[in-house]
């Protein structure tokens, strides 16, 4: 942290860096939706966050975008929070990380309550959007926090010097794939008004038994299908030979273990995988396919491709267009776009008398025909979600294909 004249500024990484391109047509933001069977306590929730706050001052500053840096403003964690708004999801359409706090809550009061949480992807990830939450949690029940949060990189730095990645790959770019995936727009779209929408499918605990027992006696992950059917849901729609996904990767488990301390930071890169698999292909196929081409990604840490270069130009204070730069030909927004939350750990977000039912995790929201989803999974139910700028019919069209995906996954448990 320095000090300046007036406000505080905080130092910032390279991996911020990422999601600050295209902010026009994909905004950077992680929404968290929590709802409770009972009701949340206003004041408890603002106690909480104001003890959250002192460990990530971060979430009450404006990010510098220029200097890549956090710049303190006078916010306090009371107004972080908004109580019954109507719409939620249009309000925080006017978010704007250079202006302000990255943290916003929605709380929607009564019998039982709702927050909507959304976080800046500036900021952190989806693993540090599940460790806050946890934050949340432990301090809303009124247990001290006694943790620090770190957010450097340098043992980023030892591994890529360890395992000898270049900045540059030798093979074709891909992040750039030559048949990328894609969805037809509709008609109407040019006509109907568009508004936000979050759609989601879950799986019951059963199914979301059966599909992890077929996952192991297969030998796959449960990633593994998931891209797998999301790629062969899309590929039904406009048929591609390839399916070709960018898959985001949490990288702290390359950080030094250590004590009392949390990430919550941007610590994540991604591999880019394509395999060739038409839709004539069986569903169990293309699962196979696509654990291969993970497989063998991560046996070579094939995600520095994605940050590499952008951690190694940092270091010689290149400009940051430059760096920008580089993050489009590394890290560019894909039209059809996949994420994993993974499990979302029910034992660590309790709220004090107020049960969770349901916990959704959903990164951006893109405009259609654009398309992403996101899976987690809480309370041994999988859930695959999206967040939809659309029209009415864009967003049955989304609604039908994540139908199809949940389609596929009971196929491959047959």
């Amino acid at each position: 942290m320095k000090e300046g004249d007036d406000m505080a500024t905080y130092t910032s990484e390279p991996l911020n860096i990422l999601h600050t391109i295209g902010f026009k047509e994909l905004y950077p933001v992680i929404r968290c939706q929590l709802d409770f069977e009972g009701p949340l306590d206003v004041l408890q929730l603002v106690r909480a966050l104001t003890q959250v706050t002192k460990i990530i001052p971060q979430l009450l500053c404006r990010y510098d975008l220029p200097h890549n840096r956090w710049q303190s403003t006078t916010a306090t964690a009371a107004e972080l929070i908004y109580t019954d708004v109507a719409n939620p999801d249009a309000d925080a359409a006017g978010l704007d990380w250079e202006k302000g706090p990255q943290l916003r809550c929605y709380l929607q009061t009564g019998p039982t309550s709702q927050l909507i949480i959304y976080l800046s992807h500036i900021l952190t990830d989806g693993a540090g959007a599940k460790a806050l939450l946890q934050l949340i949690a432990q301090a809303y029940n009124g247990q001290p926090l006694m943790i620090a949060n770190r957010q450097d990189v340098g043992w980023l730095y030892d591994l890529k010097a360890r395992v000898g990645k270049p900045d540059t790959t030798t093979t074709d770019n891909r992040d750039h794939p030559s048949q990328p995936l894609s969805l037809p727009a509709l008609a109407t779209a040019k006509t109907a008004s568009r508004q936000r929408y979050v759609g989601q499918q879950t799986l019951s605990v059963a199914v979301t038994q059966r599909l992890l027992q077929a996952a192991h006696q297969s030998g796959v992950t449960l990633n593994d299908i998931i891209m797998a059917c999301f790629g062969r849901a899309i590929q039904r729609f406009r048929p591609v030979k390839t399916i070709a996904l960018a898959c985001p990767t949490d990288l702290r488990r390359y950080a030094p273990p250590a004590t009392g301390v949390v990430r919550i930071a941007n610590h994540t890169a991604r591999y880019n995988v394509a395999i060739n698999s038409p839709v004539t292909d069986s569903i169990n196929q293309t699962v196979h396919l696509m654990h291969n081409a993970m497989a063998e990604a991560k046996a070579h840490y094939q995600f520095f491709d994605s940050i590499a270069a952008l951690l190694t130009q940092v270091q010689q204070h290149t400009d940051l267009t430059d760096l920008q730069q580089l993050v489009e030909k590394n890290y560019h927004v894909r039209p059809i776009a996949y994420t994993n939350f993974g499990i979302v750990a029910e034992d660590k977000i309790q709220f004090n008398h107020c049960p969770l039912q349901r916990v959704v995790l959903t990164g951006s929201f893109r405009t259609a025909p654009m398309f992403q989803i996101a899976a987690s999974t809480f309370k041994s139910q999988l859930t695959i979600a999206f967040n939809m700028i659309g029209t009415p019919d864009e967003y049955h069209f989304g609604m039908a294909i994540t139908a199809s995906v949940a389609d596929l996954m009971r196929q491959f448990c047959e």
